[in-house]
């Protein structure tokens, strides 16, 4: 489990988000922006999952318009879904369990 002040455990989360209005361009080829992970459109605004907001911002003004950038970090609580869903991810996987062999001696019974 995550353990520090709320910078850390954001930053252990997963990078920063840049979002963005298309600004009319197309959507194809951000996902191979450096340092993105995740790219989410919803209408014309735009949202990428990075693990380097400086050279994804760089390279996103390089090579097309936008409007209203935004770079934000995790939200705390989000960060901590993050982590425990990953970690609860590691703790629950299924493991198979044999029972040991019994034996049984029995002894004849005279009558």
């Amino acid at each position: 489990m995550a353990d520090g002040p709320p910078a850390e455990i954001r930053a252990l989360a997963g990078g920063r988000t840049v979002s963005f209005d298309l600004a009319g361009g197309p959507a194809d080829g951000l996902d191979a922006l450096p340092g993105v992970r995740s790219v989410q459109v919803r209408g014309g605004r735009v949202a990428l999952t990075t693990d380097d907001a400086d050279a994804t911002v760089l390279a996103l003004a390089g090579t097309r318009g936008f409007q209203n950038l935004e770079v934000t970090t995790a939200a705390l609580d989000a960060a901590f879904l993050a982590l425990t869903t990953t970690a609860m991810t590691r703790t629950t996987t299924p493991t198979t369990r044999t029972a040991a062999p019994t034996t049984r001696t029995t002894t004849p019974t005279e009558h």
